[in-house]
């Protein structure tokens, strides 16, 4: 079960007239900053900080624990001039009679580093208070540190060009051999979509930088991915900063080459300074000195080599990419094809055999559909758990109300990332429950073909908590309802047979071909444990797992003064990295942000 599930949170209950303007709502409570105490909360209200505030990331629930944590917090940074914007203020409505105004706001800090922000009031009506408004969610995010450039805006550059006054990154050099540099403020290990945010932020503030790839080429962790793999995600949720990478010429759902070319072309539009085909092997922190000591190697002349940074950024994937794959008995004796999907590329020789593909997820999908398409004489998928299916029409429909060709996309990252988890979940499920309801027939087809359907499941838990086991539905489940994709899913996989599997009740399915689409290892704290040994992994924590206030423990913090770590869906990538930039520029101008670090009042969760 999800862990933003017990927290205390729920959504607005009375309900808003329809002829309410959200401008008079927010030009008489513009004002309210001057003086926010516990009453002027609902009872379950939430507070999220990103980093304007507290110097991290935090959350704190119920009037009395987020006026208490409100007030420590601004004698702490000294916040002042909000301004709200009026004018851009909305009633927002859900389905069920769920409704509130949202007010944004600027204001700064007199903190050292002083820093610009923005803040959101979520307004609501109140039980006890139908004529009044109260706070129900407030957002306050760090936007920039006074008088450094921004991290959203960047101009391409040719190597060694000075952008805002300093060199950004050592050396722009993409997919060559690296140069002779040994010292860097940040080392980013990976060169994926979560390294490449990271570096973004990095040129824009000028901290010098370089991404260690382990592929030959940026792109390629798309490009050598199995031959139908694409994006279940829409085309403007996808975007690099400083610009829109996915320009017209590129349809709605990008296929794996689509990422590929754009990766590096993005990379090279910016000068991003990468060593390709270079491995870090481990590392040790000098607390003392403050900077870690890397040891690499490059796959050209397989020599090792030292350098040192200040600051290391983990973006390998959200677990290394460390396949999991079940150890069956009987693998001797089976007399057909095994393959993890990491190793799988196309079913284009498999005309005429009967597949199987283990797993009914993301992957498991593009799979059985590809081996569908190349003639396999059967098709089946083993399905080891029930599997929330959410069709893309309807997550397009939800998504594009924030990612769209209008909208900037550091402002839609500021709507769609900032607000607090447990709050997010029930914005998200609550209109996606109201279309399955809707459209319920879809689901029953599934089942009646065996499919087992988490129905009504929960999008958040599986994008952000178990970063899997959901298919996003371009068109295989209709595949699955009229039977051409069979379904085994009445007993557990238990053993590998001479022409097939066998399962716990006894049943054989025949194969000639089985391809695990199980996953990987979604746990980054395995592969920092590798790199940098069990005290590092322990305070940096478990990558994907919500602590207590409904955050990712181990994510897009500085849990430990020199790493962080990074991962998942594009949108927290992009989002976070960020303030994983302007943490890092803080300590290195020798103004490091100040930490929050108390809980006046913990919340109150069902599960404990």
């Amino acid at each position: 079960m999800s862990r933003l599930a017990p927290l205390p949170v729920s959504l607005p209950s009375v309900p808003i007239s329809e002829d309410t303007e959200a401008a008079e709502v927010a030009a008489a409570y513009g004002n309210i900053f001057a003086n926010i105490q516990e009453q002027s909360f609902l009872d379950d209200a939430v507070w999220r900080d990103t980093y304007a505030l507290t110097g991290t990331i935090r959350t704190f629930y119920g009037a009395k624990g987020v006026s208490a944590a409100w007030r420590e917090c601004i004698a702490q940074a000294r916040p002042h001039s909000f301004h709200a914007a009026v004018e851009q203020s909305q009633l927002r409505r859900l389905p069920g009679g769920h409704s509130w105004v949202d007010v944004p706001f600027t204001f700064e800090t007199a903190s050292e580093p002083p820093l610009l922000c923005t803040a959101s009031l979520w307004l609501a009506k109140d039980d006890s208070d139908r004529d009044g408004w109260k706070i129900w969610v407030m957002t306050t995010v760090l936007d920039r540190i006074k008088g450094l450039p921004s991290v959203d805006d960047y101009c391409a550059a040719t190597p060694g060009h000075q952008i805002n006054g300093s060199i950004n990154g050592t050396t722009h050099n993409v997919n060559g051999t690296h140069s002779e540099d040994s010292h860097f403020d940040c080392v980013i290990v990976g060169g994926g979509q979560a390294g490449l945010n990271v570096a973004a932020r990095c040129m824009a503030l000028g901290i010098s930088y370089v991404i260690l790839e382990k592929n030959e080429a940026i792109g390629d962790n798309w490009k050598n991915r199995y031959d139908s793999a694409r994006l279940h995600t829409i085309k403007d949720y996808t975007h690099f900063p400083f610009e829109r990478t996915w320009t017209e010429e590129y349809g709605q759902w990008l296929s794996k080459d689509d990422l590929a070319k754009g990766y590096d072309i993005w990379a090279r539009n910016f000068g991003v300074n990468v060593w390709c085909s270079t491995e870090l092997l481990g590392g040790s922190w000098d607390k003392a000195t403050r900077s870690w000591t890397l040891k690499i190697r490059r796959q050209e002349n397989d020599v090792e080599e030292e350098i040192t940074s200040s600051f290391v950024i983990m973006a390998v994937g959200a677990g290394g990419q460390i396949p999991h794959m079940p150890a069956l008995p009987g693998r001797d004796r089976f007399k057909g094809i095994v393959q993890h999907s990491e190793k799988y590329k196309s079913a284009s020789e498999w005309a005429g055999m009967k597949a199987v593909v283990i797993g009914t997820a993301n992957t498991a999908h593009d799979i059985a559909e590809d081996m569908l398409d190349a003639g396999c004489s059967s098709v089946t998928m083993v399905q080891r758990s029930d599997t929330f299916v959410l069709p893309t029409e309807w997550y397009e429909k939800v998504q594009e109300r924030t990612y769209n060709a209008k909208v900037p996309i550091h402002v839609a990252d500021r709507l769609g990332q900032s607000n607090p988890n447990a709050i997010q979940r029930l914005v998200v499920m609550t209109p996606i429950h109201a279309m399955i309801r809707q459209n319920i027939g879809r689901f029953e087809a599934l089942q009646k073909a065996g499919f087992r359907v988490d129905v009504f499941g929960d999008p958040i838990w599986h994008l952000f908590e178990r970063l899997g086991g959901h298919y996003m539905d371009v068109g295989a489940s209709k595949k699955i309802a009229d039977g051409l994709i069979k379904i085994k899913s009445d007993a557990a996989l238990t053993h590998y047979t001479p022409n097939g599997l066998g399962f716990a009740d006894g049943s054989e399915l025949p194969a000639d071909c089985v391809v695990f689409a199980t996953g990987f290892e979604t746990n980054l704290r395995h592969r920092v444990h590798q790199l940098f040994g069990k005290a590092v992994a322990d305070q940096v924590g478990d990558f994907s797992r919500m602590d207590d206030e409904g955050e990712q423990s181990g994510a897009f913090r500085f849990r430990h003064p020199g790493l962080a770590c990074t991962g998942g869906a594009i949108g927290p990538c992009r989002w976070f990295s960020r303030f994983l930039a302007m943490h890092m520029k803080a300590e290195l101008t020798g103004t490091p942000m100040q930490v929050y670090s108390r809980t006046p009042v913990p919340p109150t969760r069902t599960d404990t």
